[in-house]
């Protein structure tokens, strides 16, 4: 399980040795640290991110993890940060609560949907879809 202080150092780390690495994170939410993860990649400069619908999933190498971050709750968070993700959150909650789902299942947000973020000229951050260039 990493911290945000894990994340920021080994992301600076791999960008001082492959400056041109495209990279992408990917989190569960072990003890709640996903989201707080997430801002630290930003932080250190990452683009891309993955959530999963609900926050599901587990981890075949770590018995008992938790789900993945939660795409709902990632682009909650980035939209009231003043991002721009490019997804209709309220889209995506309508396709979380559809008919059929099993919410039981539900550890808290949305959808499986990977993302890119980058900074504007202003300086607030915004994101865009993944299969988006950063600009």
């Amino acid at each position: 399980m990493a911290n945000p202080r894990q994340v920021e150092a080994l992301v600076k780390r791999v960008r001082e040795r492959w400056p041109d690495l495209e990279l992408a994170l990917h989190f569960h939410n072990t003890r709640g640290m996903g989201l707080a993860n997430v801002l630290a990649g930003l932080a250190a400069g990452v683009t891309r991110y993955e959530g999963c619908l609900g926050g599901l999933g587990g981890c075949p190498f770590a018995p008992g993890a938790t789900g993945n971050i939660c795409t709902e709750d990632l682009v909650h968070m980035l939209h009231c940060m003043g991002y721009d993700t490019g997804v209709d959150l309220d889209l995506l909650a309508r396709d979380v609560a559809a008919p059929g789902r099993d919410r039981r299942t539900r550890a808290s947000g949305t959808g499986r949907q990977g993302g890119q973020v980058d900074r504007p000229a202003s300086g607030a951050a915004r994101s865009s879809r993944a299969s988006r260039p950063v600009r």
